[in-house]
């Protein structure tokens, strides 16, 4: 399960976040984007020493900020029963599945070879050919 898909998961749900300063944030969240930046609503804020706190009606959050996320139960166990659903992309076609393209942004990893050379050991970069089965519902490499 992805990050991002469960943060997702959590709009509309109380949650925590510690940030590296050591301050926490709790509120609920309203809005998660791509790099991971929250909009929290009724927010309490307590500070990184906890004698100090602070209501905001409204807070954004930088997602590099972040450190921790504390996130409710019911979050976890509805983002991991939707995960266990079949994918939609199972029916992409055939070309995209011969060119390894039948989820969006999966490419095989290059992989760092050392080989033996007649001066010594030098590195090589090798890129692995996607090898595709079906199974079930979706594809699995």
């Amino acid at each position: 399960m992805f990050p991002l898909s469960l943060l997702n998961a959590a709009e509309g749900h109380p949650v925590r976040v510690e940030l590296k300063n050591g301050e926490s944030f709790n509120g609920t969240m309203v809005q998660c984007d791509n790099l991971m930046n929250l909009t929290l609503n009724d927010v309490l804020i307590t500070s990184a020493e906890g004698d100090r706190f602070w209501n905001l009606k409204e807070a954004y959050i930088r997602g590099a900020q972040i450190k921790f996320l504390h996130l409710p139960d019911e979050v976890l166990t509805t983002s991991k029963t939707s995960a266990s659903a079949p994918c939609s992309n199972a029916t992409s076609s055939a070309t995209d599945k011969a060119m390894g393209m039948a989820w969006p942004g999966r490419i095989p990893a290059a992989r760092w070879v050392s080989k033996p050379r007649r001066a010594g050991w030098q590195w090589s970069r090798r890129i692995p050919e996607p090898t595709w089965r079906v199974s079930a519902a979706r594809w699995v490499q």
